[in-house]
């Protein structure tokens, strides 16, 4: 009897660490650091309103920028590193600097798995050593309609680069994206924090040709 009231409590403790939020003494829009992997480094925080957290990866990799740059941008590559992506469609280019896209996110059990329509805009400094991409949700674009996958309820982020020494190249990716409300909060900041860490680690891999 012991061992299952114990076990009970456990399970009732589990619940509460996934599905509660900060504590009430929390700064939560404040950056805190969420984890390390190798020569990853990954923050969270929870903007004013938001009912997820927003996340910020920062790594420095052994590649020129203009060659992690050419990875980011290319969208159909995103399957062979993108964290789960299945799937990714450049639907529209308005113009070099502003295209349209959609990718198809692997979700974990019995979820369908998300879908992200988006928009990209980059830009670049005067010397060229620093360049962003602002991303954007596109609620407009047509959808795709698949019966195992729905689209993600909320979407804006950011790639930040910027030339280091030695031909490196410092990134940072910031995300804010809420896969939906039949998610809880804790399980979906678990999600979006997995994926932000395969997605850092793949782009590496890809940008140092590992």
């Amino acid at each position: 009897m012991n061992r299952i009231v114990k076990y009970s409590a456990l399970l009732l403790f589990l619940f509460f660490v996934i599905t509660a939020g900060p504590g009430p003494f929390a700064d939560s829009s404040a950056w805190h650091t969420e984890k390390k992997a190798g020569k990853v480094v990954i923050y969270s925080r929870i903007p004013p309103g938001a009912r997820v957290k927003e996340f910020r990866a920062e790594s420095e990799i052994n590649a020129p920028l203009e060659r992690v740059w050419q990875v980011i941008r290319d969208i159909a590559s995103y399957p062979s590193w993108f964290g789960d992506c299945m799937a990714a469609e450049e639907v529209a280019r308005v113009s070099v600097n502003q295209i349209y896209y959609y990718l198809l996110m692997k979700t974990a059990g019995p979820l369908k798995n998300r879908e992200i329509y988006a928009e990209a805009l980059y830009s670049m400094s005067q010397s060229g050593l620093k360049r962003e991409i602002l991303l954007l949700d596109a609620p407009g674009l047509p959808r795709k309609s698949y019966k195992t996958s729905k689209p993600v309820k909320s979407l804006s982020g950011q790639w930040v680069l910027t030339a280091a020494g030695n031909d490196n190249t410092m990134v940072q990716y910031f995300i804010l994206i809420d896969p939906g409300e039949e998610i809880p909060m804790g399980l979906s900041n678990l999600y979006v924090l997995g994926q932000v860490e395969k997605i850092i680690i793949g782009l590496i891999q890809t940008a140092e040709g590992s």
